[in-house]
């Protein structure tokens, strides 16, 4: 389940307040499977990972499947350039109005309209986030060339998500690549957010 969209909500995040207004629930298309509209308790979890336990001031820091950009937004908030990425570019639109409704869109952000499928060159970055972005088998091998050309050599993918089958096929496959994995936990229980346990996968490259 998402936080309720269409409703303008505040969130702590740390030692920030920020003001979220995501859409209204659009009709799933049936070429391909996106929620890119909720705030999910891993994209909650995964803010506060990256409020409070990177150093991204300066840094190069790619989202991918940005969806409303809530971790993105706390990364910019930190003095990250960032890199905010969706297959649907009205989550873009939105991740740019929920910046300026927050007083921090300027020209440290990017917003580019990527397709797994068929990606584009985006750059190299430090760190790479996202937040429920393997839920779907066929983009596995997509999603991992991207991280490989998209990752520098000394830098830091973080995804967040719920423990399941899989996102543990996922790391398992990163893992084989080369990737090291540490993780941690957080228990979200906010007004609002499902109460779910979310792992932060934590992976560099050996």
């Amino acid at each position: 389940m998402n936080q309720e969209s269409g409703q303008s909500t505040e969130i702590a995040v740390g030692k920030f307040k920020i003001t979220m207004i995501p859409p209204e629930p659009r009709t799933e298309s049936p070429d391909r499977i996106s929620f890119w509209w909720g705030l999910t308790s891993s994209s909650l979890a995964l803010a506060r990972f990256v409020e409070s336990e990177l150093s991204v001031t300066g840094k190069e820091v790619l989202e991918l499947g940005s969806g409303v950009g809530l971790p993105g937004l706390v990364a910019s908030m930190r003095g990250a350039r960032v890199t905010f990425t969706d297959y649907v570019p009205e989550a873009l639109e939105t991740v740019k109005s929920n910046a300026e409704i927050n007083g921090v869109l300027n020209d440290t952000m990017r917003f580019v309209c990527l397709d797994w499928e068929f990606p584009v060159d985006i750059g190299r970055f430090d760190f790479i986030i996202g937040s429920e972005i393997v839920y779907e088998y066929f983009f596995h091998g997509h999603l991992t060339e991207i991280i490989r050309n998209a990752l520098k050599g000394d830098g830091t993918l973080i995804i967040a998500d719920r423990k399941r089958l899989v996102v543990d096929r996922f790391m398992g496959g990163l893992r084989r690549k080369g990737f090291l994995c540490n993780k941690k936990t957080s228990f979200i229980n906010e007004d609002e957010f499902p109460a779910q346990t979310i792992t932060i996968y934590v992976l560099r490259q050996a």
